[in-house]
């Protein structure tokens, strides 16, 4: 297994050994998905449980379709804002920006680009239900995003200079959550 961590956390984009400053167990949760740091299960079904970051690990394209759906048992407040979970994309592989997040918080929903800086590009205040299943639909293309969480909640904007890495991750940060059909696809 040994010989295995080495490469898996190359693949990652991560520096071997480390993800904030915390040591890296590199391992495969589910088919395409890596567990980067963090307690990820999967059970019979293929529902995919924990917290900590879960790296894609198929063919990252720069144009893409991602579509899941998240359960969020509940948001708990703490250090740093409080619990969240983000759609984290076109991640610089070697540092944690520049990026774009599809930020989810127990009262509001935002597309923020993080480039040693934070600028949101699109914002909901709205109270994001907890303890059933929300279908997520995130897209991007050249410089346009658009987002879908729910059947009602739409985010949308266009970037003029657009990131241009591909490093995909899902983040659950302060809290567990559960996911299921998980899929990213090119687009053109």
């Amino acid at each position: 297994m040994k010989g295995l961590l080495i490469p898996l956390a190359l693949m990652a984009g991560l520096s071997v050994g480390s993800l904030h400053g915390q040591p890296v167990s590199v391992t495969q949760v589910t088919e395409g998905w890596l567990n980067v740091g963090g307690r990820w299960d999967v059970d019979k079904k293929g529902v995919v449980s924990g917290l900590g970051f879960l790296k894609y690990n198929g063919d990252q394209p720069l144009n893409f379709r991602f579509r899941g759906e998240l359960k969020i048992d509940e948001f708990r407040k703490g250090a740093e804002g409080g619990s969240r979970f983000e759609i984290c994309f076109r991640r610089n592989p070697a540092e944690e920006w520049p990026t774009y997040l599809l930020r989810i918080r127990a009262d509001a929903i935002a597309l923020v680009r993080w480039d040693q800086g934070k600028k949101t590009l699109d914002e909901i205040k709205v109270d994001v239900p907890t303890g059933k299943w929300i279908k997520l639909e995130l897209q991007m293309s050249g410089g346009k995003i658009q987002a879908r969480i729910g059947k009602k909640i739409r985010l949308k904007a266009v970037d003029p200079t657009p990131i241009e890495h591909k490093i995909f991750l899902l983040c659950a940060m302060g809290m567990k959550v559960q996911l299921k059909d998980l899929d990213l696809a090119a687009r053109k």
